[in-house]
């Protein structure tokens, strides 16, 4: 029975012995294990986390806004850490400086509730279009990487966000 404790746990352990033998990327062996407790109704087992990193920024009142949606994502997320803040040009607009951060967790959410979590956070903090022409960023929140995917990839090629990635994904 493929109920029993001692199945399941045969089935985990062959698929970590074809995680770290086998060549499966984890993120492979995490849709495979989803996929096998899903199919048995293991709703307990089913627990899918994926890997995130998030890019805040803001021009408007800056230290309040970055303050207030690190407080929210940290609620809203499993955040494990964030980045110190970075004071930066604008880059695109003309606008007063922006102070930016990364944050590093992780979300049961897909990418496209999690994307739409992000925007609606973002005009709970006061975000609007009518305060983007005007060049106040109240909060600007991008998923840059998910579950390894990138996403934004143009801002990875900008020093402070590889430069803050670094700061955050260093192993003690």
């Amino acid at each position: 029975n493929e109920k029993n404790p001692f199945f399941i746990l045969h089935f985990a352990q062959l698929a970590l012995l074809l995680y770290k033998v086998g060549g499966v990327s984890e993120v492979k062996m995490k849709k495979i294990l989803f996929s096998f407790c899903t199919s048995l109704n293991l709703h307990y087992f089913c627990s899918m986390r994926h890997d995130i990193i998030i890019a805040l920024g803001s021009n408007y009142h800056p230290i309040a806004h970055l303050r207030k949606a690190r407080e929210r994502l940290s609620q809203a997320l499993c955040i494990e850490c964030f980045s110190r803040n970075m004071w930066t040009e604008a880059i695109g607009i003309c606008s007063p400086r922006f102070l930016n951060c990364v944050a590093k967790g992780s979300t049961e959410q897909t990418m496209e509730q999690l994307i739409d979590s992000l925007k609606a956070l973002e005009r709970s903090c006061g975000d609007s279009r009518e305060e983007r022409l005007r060049g106040r960023v109240h909060i600007d929140i991008d998923l840059l990487s998910y579950d390894g995917t990138l996403c934004h990839v143009a801002d990875w090629e900008r020093p402070y966000i590889t430069t803050l990635y670094q700061e955050i994904n260093k192993t003690p």
